[in-house]
């Protein structure tokens, strides 16, 4: 632990932004108990380098899981290491998970070389998503691979609004999809009904909102990786927030969301409602709160591809499609297509980029920035 901890100070000085990977604690909670499986490559009795798969990207039952936390000594790089990880990273997927996807860096091309060779297929293209260095945001390669029976499960016929279908057929075709999306021309958003009064969640309103979720067989519109639970709120190391809506005294729905200060990134997580008329209601409120909140740069929220009415909410709101990820969720015995749909507050300079020249990979990242009224690469 204490080797794989210093070669993130080695890489990224304090930089790195996930704070628990310099904590002594909180790496041994990641490690034993926190949602990663952990490789580490030694040479003559060194660690020089570490590799993690993070099971917990989604729900368990989701059978999805990144490949991530690659670091590799300077000393050993272009001796093959990243790829040994890589490569029993994969050995251990196939064998427990239906989808593995890499969000690699764009400011350095190996990773996105490693992953594409070992056929991991660009599907998005998160603009400004994260920071390394605390100053300079950076923007991150999105690339999937199917495992096990994916393919066969995945539910077909999404129904898409115009402006994802353009990112939606490339990222399909990528992963060997034909295009068989239902374009719907003519999605209204979802209605905004005044008659709710919309709070910040509170411990007395808790309960209501766990016996909404728990009781609740109805498919999931927005996908996280968590749910609501009494712990939820108290994440360690990120802010977790509910907004709920309340009618009449009675609680209706609720919102929930992380907030990483430290990366300026909200993650939408979760979405809960006795109906549908409330969507718009907690949504545009979520918008406007996180708009409002100084320091946030980033917002995503992955949405189905079978709800065309509230991607045309999320897109009346400013955000933008950046990854189309097929078969990403597991519900009722079928793997729903996904859509990871992201809200800039700072302006779009993607400054220095360092992509791989795959045709396939520029094509991805071109269709995500043309929604975001930018000329691409």
């Amino acid at each position: 632990m204490p080797a794989i901890r210093e070669l993130f100070r080695v890489i990224y000085g304090d930089a790195y932004p996930d704070p628990k990977f310099y904590d002594e604690a909180r790496l041994r909670e990641a490690m034993f108990g926190g949602g990663y499986y952990f490789l580490v490559a030694e040479m003559e009795g060194e660690v020089v380098g570490a590799a993690a798969l993070y099971y917990e990207a989604g729900l368990h039952t989701d059978l999805l899981c990144e490949f991530g936390r690659l670091v590799v000594h300077p000393k050993a790089r272009g001796m093959g290491v990243g790829t040994r990880l890589l490569e029993e990273r994969l050995r251990v997927a196939r064998t427990r998970f239906h989808v593995g996807f890499v969000e690699a860096r764009t400011a350095h091309p190996i990773s996105q070389r490693i992953a594409f060779r070992h056929g991991f297929q660009p599907v998005g293209f998160l603009p400004l998503q994260t920071t390394f260095d605390l100053t300079r945001r950076e923007s991150l390669l999105v690339l999937e691979q199917l495992f096990g029976r994916a393919r066969e499960l995945r539910r077909p016929r999404p129904r898409i609004i115009p402006e994802i279908h353009p990112l939606a057929r490339k990222a399909l075709a990528h992963l060997g999809f034909e295009d068989d999306c239902e374009i719907v021309h003519q999605a209204s958003p979802c209605p905004d009904d005044a008659t709710y009064t919309l709070t910040s969640l509170t411990e007395d309103r808790l309960p209501h909102l766990l016996r909404m979720e728990r009781a609740g067989e109805k498919p999931r519109v927005v996908f996280g990786n968590h749910i609501l639970t009494d712990e939820f709120v108290h994440l360690p190391g990120i802010e977790a927030r509910y907004l709920v809506a309340e009618r009449e005294g009675e609680v209706v729905g609720g919102v929930g969301y992380t907030y990483d200060r430290i990366d300026g990134r909200v993650n939408i997580i979760d979405l809960i409602e006795t109906e549908p008329n409330i969507r718009g209601a907690l949504l545009r409120e979520m918008e406007r709160l996180t708009a409002s909140e100084e320091g946030v740069a980033y917002v995503e929220i992955g949405v189905s591809a079978y709800e065309p009415t509230i991607q045309r909410t999320l897109y009346d709101l400013g955000f933008r499609a950046a990854a189309y990820c097929p078969a990403w969720m597991l519900e009722a015995g079928r793997r729903p297509d996904v859509v990871r749909m992201a809200r800039l507050y700072v302006p779009l300079d993607l400054g220095e980029m360092a992509l791989i020249p795959e045709p396939r990979v520029l094509d991805i990242v071109d269709a995500v920035l043309s929604g975001f009224d930018h000329p691409g690469v």
